[in-house]
């Protein structure tokens, strides 16, 4: 099997390489691979560094990291920074992938009911298969037309899902200062 995916991935490298339109950029199977495991290992590294995290906080600041490295990797990516800008930006995938997956694990864990937390993994498993699967039909016809500059159109997503964290962080505070503020006025003044 990891001949057939090796040797699938090298074909695709070739066919990358050949690609008429695009014959300015030369990227060896070898190159690809050493992005490959950089991200990987980035992955995997971040897994073992925030696993912990999952558990111990809303997740929220994790989801924020994730969607602030995602602006950096995607606008980087997209001017073509050559091998070893790549390789750099690519390590950025440790956040972009495991920061936001183990944010979104330790909000459902953190914000969820006790009693909702299964429909909270379910909607959020099948969003992201929607949002995966309709990335990935947009993004062929992009290519056509944006080329490399189509990991660009991906920094607006990594933002907003930055904001979007950046906002439930402060209204959870709100809401959590709110009902301190309640309580200590409630010990302030006793019912009778």
């Amino acid at each position: 099997l990891r001949d057939g995916v090796a040797d699938g991935e090298a074909r695709e490298a070739g066919d990358l390489r050949e690609r008429p339109e695009r014959d300015d950029v030369r990227v060896s199977a070898h190159d690809i691979d050493a992005v490959r495991r950089v991200g990987v290992v980035a992955e995997i590294a971040t897994f073992a560094w925030l696993g912990k995290a999952v558990g111990r906080g809303t997740g929220l600041d994790l989801l924020m990291l994730g969607g602030l490295a995602g602006v950096v990797r995607f606008l980087g990516l997209s001017f073509e920074p050559g091998l070893a800008g790549t390789i750099l930006v690519q390590a950025l995938h440790g956040l972009t992938f495991a920061a936001t997956h183990l944010g979104a694990i330790a909000a459902l864990t953190a914000l969820a009911p006790d009693h909702g937390r299964g429909r909270a993994q379910g909607i959020l498993g099948s969003a992201s298969a929607l949002a995966f699967a309709g990335a990935t039909l947009a993004s062929g016809p992009l290519y056509e037309i944006l080329g490399p500059h189509l990991f660009a159109a991906m920094a607006p997503l990594s933002l907003a899902g930055f904001l979007l964290a950046f906002v439930a962080s402060r209204r959870l505070e709100a809401e959590r200062q709110g009902s301190r503020d309640e309580v200590q006025i409630a010990g302030d003044h006793p019912q009778s």
